[in-house]
């Protein structure tokens, strides 16, 4: 039954009636983004012609938030920088209730705590700072 069929396939194409598989279509080349620093840039800096697109840095990165490739700097967690712009009374409250939650932690006698507090003085009384990597090997 197989041979017939295979026969009858073989036929047929022969014929032109059963076309052959196409193969995929190719994908649109990508086109060159040339980013600049500012939009006066942009208009000195331009490529004099259409085909090519030009946008700033800031028009990339906007672009970028839209699609979801870079993070939206309006979620964006405080950084160092503006923890050191902030107000200076602000950041010593903060310290000192950074102090103080610590001193509470040691007053309870947290026992987790202690246990691994001891556990990791032992075991730097066996193993000497240096005595790992020897041969500088990662």
């Amino acid at each position: 039954m197989e041979k017939k069929m295979l026969v009858d396939m073989a036929a047929l194409r022969m014929k032109g009636v059963y076309p052959e598989k196409e193969a995929p279509p190719k994908p649109k080349p990508l086109k060159p983004i040339l980013i600049t620093r500012d939009a006066a840039q942009k208009n000195v800096f331009g490529l004099g012609y259409p085909s090519m697109p030009t946008i700033t840095i800031e028009e990339f990165y906007d672009q970028r938030v839209r699609d979801g490739w870079f993070p939206d700097p309006s979620q964006r967690q405080k950084s160092l920088q503006d923890r050191a712009s902030q107000n200076p009374e602000k950041i010593k409250e903060e310290e000192e209730k950074e102090e103080a939650e610590k001193e509470e932690a040691e007053e309870r006698d947290d026992p987790e705590k202690l246990a691994r507090e001891r556990e990791r003085d032992e075991w730097r009384d066996t193993h000497r700072r240096g005595w790992g990597n020897t041969y500088n090997r990662s």
